[in-house]
Order: structure tokens, then C-alpha cells, then sequence
């Protein structure tokens, strides 16, 4: 995803209960407010956490957990074109637009 100063976001979802959180250090935090971990490139705030899947209705309040940080990793390319980064500085040098597709059908 082009990150041009935009923002992005993104939900993890299971449908198991391997996802691993914790509650927020900051007992008066709101979630999507703080950030808990951060690089030049990216920053993580803390979120909510969804005792059901797929997403049960809102209205079940006590399904919904917030604040809660994310315990784990994320890994990112923030160069996606490297190998067109050859040609010049990665900054001046557009990535090859990849066109999408629908999943491929069974045989």
C-alpha cells in the first residue's frame, strides 16, 4: 500500500484465540490514542480487542475490549521497489503498478 504521508489502517482478526494483546499501561487511555511502538515510518497505537468472531454486534459491549496493545511483530518493506532502486534514488523512480486480480478458479 503507497503510504505518500497518508494514513492506513488495518484489523487482525482469528478466527481462534491466538492473537496475543495486553490492557494499556494507562488505566484512563482511550483506545487509537497512544502510540505504544514507533519507527521514521510507522507508528502503532493502541487499539481494541474483540472477544468474538466474526464481529458481534456492538450492542454486546461486554465482547469489546479497549484500550489493548498488540504484543507481537510487524514486519514492513518501506522499499518495495529495491530492485528498481538500482536505477536511481528510490525516491524519483515510480514502483511498476502490479494489477489485481480475482483468486484463480478450481480446475
Amino acid at each position: 500500500i503507497p503510504g505518500r504521508g497518508g494514513e492506513r489502517a488495518f484489523y487482525l482478526t482469528l478466527n481462534k484465540m491466538d492473537l496475543i494483546y495486553k490492557a494499556s499501561e494507562v488505566e484512563s487511555a482511550e483506545s487509537d490514542s497512544r502510540v505504544t511502538a514507533s519507527s521514521p515510518e510507522l507508528e502503532i497505537y493502541e487499539g481494541e480487542a474483540v472477544l468474538s468472531y466474526p464481529f458481534p454486534d456492538p450492542t454486546q459491549a461486554y465482547l469489546y475490549r479497549s484500550p489493548r496493545l498488540f504484543v507481537g511483530k510487524v514486519q514492513y518493506d518501506r522499499l518495495p521497489c529495491k530492485p528498481f532502486s538500482l536505477y536511481g534514488p528510490v525516491i524519483d523512480i515510480p514502483c511498476v503498478e502490479i494489477p489485481t486480480m480475482p483468486p484463480t478458479k478450481r480446475p
